[in-house]
């Protein structure tokens, strides 16, 4: 979960923003084609999360949960500006199906 859907939301952000700023047409071609790979990178991870989650939901709290911690460990501007905020949204929404008996308690 964490390479598969945070690492690659934040390596899509921060190819995304360096195209942004670079003057040169030929760098930012390629810089926008890696974050559009990093996207659908991104996009597989989270649908892997949703399948773990179909599969295994007593498991996946205790997984987003060590991945919030390590996201807020990592001292990149990425990590702390995309990808923590995108795992920290899923917790909510899962404590959410856990308190509806949705989700079984880990």
């Amino acid at each position: 979960m964490l390479d598969g859907f945070a690492n690659e939301a934040a390596a899509a952000a921060e190819a995304r923003d360096r195209a942004e700023q670079e003057s040169d047409p030929v760098v930012r071609d390629v810089l926008e084609r890696i974050a559009g790979d990093e996207e659908r990178h991104a996009a597989l991870g989270l649908k892997m999360a949703m399948w773990a989650l179909a599969k295994s939901p007593e498991q996946i709290i205790p997984v987003v949960r060590t991945v919030i911690r390590v996201l807020a460990d990592d001292p990149s501007e990425v990590a702390r500006t995309t990808a923590l905020p995108c795992v920290r949204a899923l917790l909510p929404w899962l404590e959410s199906q856990r308190a509806d008996g949705r989700v079984p308690v880990a």
